[in-house]
């Protein structure tokens, strides 16, 4: 292959290997090499399109790994079909995040910091981790297969709802939301038997988990009182012992007998 006037190459979706250097008469801008460090790689490819803190990505299913976005100063990231990606690995200093068309299933602890968050056109059917996001101010679930919102009423910030084309039947939790909650619920979709029953065994794991974490804890308050009641009833004969050895002794000095004829 000669193609002495190419400025750059994207081998990004097949398998191929970086090709000799000889080959081009000018440095060569390579996209991604399996001999390179991935992180490298991905970072010298988007930290030209960081603008104003902003970065967005679209169809790329080599992403996997977000670890690299760390080092870009960005507080706003916008993925679009990027199927493939380590939500783990989510930068930590985000304010706003969009995950759409991203086939995401379930979610990871996401950042503490956001206080937007588009979870769109989705596969999710749990919300529960969303729970400790207590900074959200607006949240989108629109187009999921959700069916339980209950852990959303911790979100005491959150202002806006998205809730449109899901499987829920409950609303009673975002109805009694503690915050004046602006949200749609438009077109839900009925659940089916199976994850119905899915949803029921999940509750039950978790009540089951709560319960136990309960039982534990009263246990642990039974026990140290068992403790503090042991200590007094110790300390109550060891004093208890002590006076009575100072009265034996006092009566073998009045009346001049040995302590072995008192035990008889």
């Amino acid at each position: 292959m000669k193609i002495p006037q190419m400025k750059i190459l994207s081998i990004k979706i097949h398998q191929c290997s970086v090709p000799p250097q000889q080959v081009f008469k000018k440095p060569l801008q390579r996209k991604i090499g399996k001999t390179e460090n991935y992180d490298d790689i991905m970072l010298d490819n988007y930290k030209k399109y960081v603008d104003d803190r902003f970065l967005s990505i679209e169809y790329d299913e080599q992403l996997k790994s977000m670890s690299f976005m760390n080092k870009l100063d960005i507080n706003i990231l916008k993925l679009s079909d990027c199927c493939n990606i380590d939500l783990s690995t989510v930068p930590s200093n985000l304010q706003e995040l969009e995950l759409k068309f991203c086939k995401i299933k379930s979610l990871n602890i996401l950042p503490f910091s956001l206080t937007i968050l588009y979870l769109s056109y989705n596969k999710l059917v749990d919300v529960y981790s969303l729970q400790t996001l207590t900074n959200l101010e607006f949240l989108s679930l629109f187009n999921n297969l959700i069916i339980d919102i209950s852990p959303l009423k911790k979100l005491v910030k959150l202002s806006y709802l998205d809730l449109c084309y899901n499987k829920i039947t409950d609303f009673t939790h975002i109805n009694n939301h503690p915050n004046r909650l602006s949200y749609k619920t438009e077109g839900q979709k009925k659940p089916s038997k199976k994850e119905l029953s899915q949803m029921r065994r999940i509750q039950a794991i978790r009540s089951s988990q709560q319960m136990i974490a309960c039982l534990n804890h009263k246990y642990q308050q039974i026990n140290e009182k068992l403790n503090i009641v042991n200590f007094n009833i110790t300390f109550m004969l060891t004093e208890t012992t002590s006076q009575l050895m100072i009265l034996i002794e006092k009566a073998v000095h009045s009346f001049s007998i040995s302590q072995s004829e008192i035990f008889q």
